[in-house]
């Protein structure tokens, strides 16, 4: 659904990775119902952006004054989502469930 390749965090530590959004309001003064917002994902695709494909050999960048929530939440969280969460796999028909 996209043409291009973009950076997306496999992993964080010391900041919250997503926002969750649900409650706020938005530009139009509406409720916020779904929205949680991919903070690690948005910093790795700035930082991948800056560090180039190929050719561009640089290996890392540093991010300052990113807008993260720092935190000191320690052990590593399993990186799952029930299958109806997810945009995609929720649109799968399920058999015999």
């Amino acid at each position: 659904m996209r043409l291009g390749t973009t950076g997306f965090a496999i992993g964080c530590a010391g900041f919250e990775p997503v926002e969750d959004l649900r409650g706020g309001v938005d530009l139009f003064g509406r409720r916020v119902e779904i929205t949680f917002r991919a903070i690690a994902d948005g910093v790795a695709a700035s930082a991948q952006l800056v560090m180039g494909e190929a050719s561009d050999q640089i290996p890392f960048a540093i991010v300052r004054d990113a807008p993260v929530r720092l935190s000191n939440g320690h052990g590593i969280r399993p990186a799952k989502l029930a299958w109806n969460r997810c945009l995609y796999m929720s649109q799968i028909p399920r058999i015999n469930d």
